[in-house]
């Protein structure tokens, strides 16, 4: 996964932001959509907490729209494995909550596809698709902090994960782990080698 961080930094996610981006400069009132949207669904506790206060401004528009994909990606994370016999529009309205179009990214990105039939698939998560998902979380959620530092015991509970699971993904973004519970993006980047990222695999499995 050493590519994971430039991917998302570069086009990956640039677009689906670009389309929240565009959703929310349809809504008149800034304050309203997120109010809309935190009492329609569930917010996990990082986003939730990170929507308080905002403004109705163009700087806040972008920030709004980085959560709202956050919110969906943990959400998606927290569906089963196997999503059987459906399609984007399913995922987007049971699953996710939000636009077809972010269902059909989180799905194209993150799952397998074998064809069901009657315009229905079978979608299914591996462990590396899996892992791949928590890495894109974790970027994501880091570049929403000042400069670059995150700390991982909310972001841990959102995603379901042990802290310590946790900071083996986050390193693999190029962060250090400071104090236990502060991932911090410093340069140069230093991704963890093979050999260590196979020591972690082999742990996972006994």
């Amino acid at each position: 996964m050493d590519g994971y961080a430039a991917s998302i930094l570069t086009d990956r996610i640039n677009w689906i932001q670009f389309f929240l981006l565009l959703l929310l400069r349809a809504s008149d009132v800034c304050h309203s959509f997120v109010y809309t949207i935190l009492n329609r669904v569930t917010a996990p506790q990082y986003v939730a907490s990170r929507l308080v206060g905002l403004k109705d401004d163009d700087s806040s528009r972008l920030r709004i729209a980085h959560l709202l994909y956050l919110r969906a990606m943990i959400a998606f994370a927290k569906a089963p494995a196997l999503l059987g016999n459906t399609n984007t529009e399913d995922v987007s309205v049971h699953v996710i909550n939000a636009p077809e179009v972010v269902a059909h990214h989180l799905l194209a990105n993150f799952c397998q596809k074998s064809i069901k039939g009657e315009g229905n698939s079978n979608y299914i998560r591996t462990n590396s698709l899996r892992d791949k998902l928590y890495v894109h979380a974790l970027c994501l959620a880091l570049i929403l902090e000042p400069d670059y530092k995150l700390k991982l015991d909310t972001i841990s509970g959102d995603l379901g994960l042990p802290t310590q699971r946790t900071q083996q993904l986050i390193k693999e973004l190029g962060c250090k782990v400071k104090g236990g519970d502060t991932a911090v993006l410093t340069v140069p980047l230093v991704f963890p080698t093979r050999r260590k990222i196979n020591k972690i695999r082999d742990r996972r499995k006994t």
